[in-house]
């Protein structure tokens, strides 16, 4: 039997974002930077472009394996709640759970609005939209 892992965010926003401040971030001397030095903006037309690409993948991903046991992670829960979400992956695969000691850590602990510099701008933009669920706070 064939199982798939399929590990996303509940909001695309935050790894659009995620992905345009990594490279302060990802530097050991820039980890406890403040909001203010991680702030970015989008534009409208870049965050449609990231939604519908990653949409595309998530699509994608589930026509590929549609015929596989399918259990999907959201990153949120799996911060706010490891154990729970690591025993539904070991109750899937039909091993022992054993509590693991997570080794990331959240790379902004910020709000979204606190560090996109036009968060109020894009929310409006996009509040009729399909993506309008990823910019409730």
């Amino acid at each position: 039997m064939s199982f798939v892992v399929s590990y996303s965010y509940y909001s695309i926003a935050k790894l659009c974002l995620e992905g345009k401040n990594q490279a302060y971030t990802e530097k050991e001397e820039n980890r406890n930077l403040s909001a203010s030095d991680k702030q970015v903006s989008f534009s409208v037309e870049e965050l449609t472009q990231d939604f519908a690409q990653t949409r595309g993948w998530e699509v994608s991903y589930e026509r590929l394996f549609h015929d596989k046991t399918m259990i999907s992670l959201y990153y949120e829960d799996l911060v706010a709640s490891p154990e729970i979400e690591l025993k539904k992956v070991t109750d899937l695969l039909g091993v022992r759970f054993t509590n693991l000691k997570a080794q990331h850590r959240k790379q902004n602990s910020e709000s979204l609005p606190a560090l996109v510099t036009n968060y109020g701008e894009l929310k409006q933009a996009f509040q009729l939209s399909q993506w309008a669920s990823f910019f409730e706070n």
